[in-house]
């Protein structure tokens, strides 16, 4: 997801009314993690879609669960950021 957020992202606030940090739509992050995800032999590609589509919501879930990705929408688009896992602090 850090190459995708460099190359690929933008800088908004985080809804609703947060700081500006780097976001991408979720669509995006999806489209590689597809591309990613080796399809298992002898599905059909309906089967295919289906084993990535569910992989993809539960490793979306998963990071958002454990405090690594921000997930929000603004208008029509979900965009993924990232956090940092809790008790994290900056080093000034």
């Amino acid at each position: 997801m850090m190459t995708i957020l460099a190359e690929r992202g933008i800088d908004l606030p985080i809804p609703p009314d947060g700081p500006v940090v780097r976001m991408v739509d979720q669509e995006i992050v999806r489209e590689v993690f597809y591309g990613c995800t080796p399809a298992e032999d002898g599905q059909t590609p309906k089967q295919q879609r289906q084993l990535r589509h569910t992989q993809f919501k539960r490793a979306r879930d998963r990071a958002e669960q454990n405090g690594l990705i921000g997930v929000g929408n603004t208008g029509k688009v979900t965009y993924l950021w990232l956090t940092r896992p809790d008790g994290e602090k900056d080093d000034d």
